[in-house]
């Protein structure tokens, strides 16, 4: 009687996955770490000198009204759910 033996053969690209997963994480987490570094507040503002470029002279102070919303609403008296009026 003659026994069959069944061998399988795993990739080297399916012996690789575990490695190149965790290449791929270190690559995402770098990515991820300068991105938020050159969006982040971290530099000085720029303090822009606005008496020496700017003017500003009010001579006249007018109040205009330009437009108006009235929201009104009936409130009923409900004395409780079985009464009547």
């Amino acid at each position: 009687m003659m026994s069959a033996a069944v061998v399988f053969q795993t990739s080297p690209y399916l012996a690789a996955l575990p490695f190149a997963a965790v290449i791929a994480v270190i690559i995402a987490a770098v990515a991820a770490f300068f991105v938020a570094r050159s969006y982040s507040m971290k530099h000085k503002p720029v303090d822009y000198p606005l008496d020496q470029f700017t003017k500003l002279d009010l001579r006249e102070r007018s109040d205009r009204f330009v437009g108006s919303q009235v929201t009104s609403r009936v409130i009923s008296e409900d004395r409780g759910s079985g009464s009547k009026r």
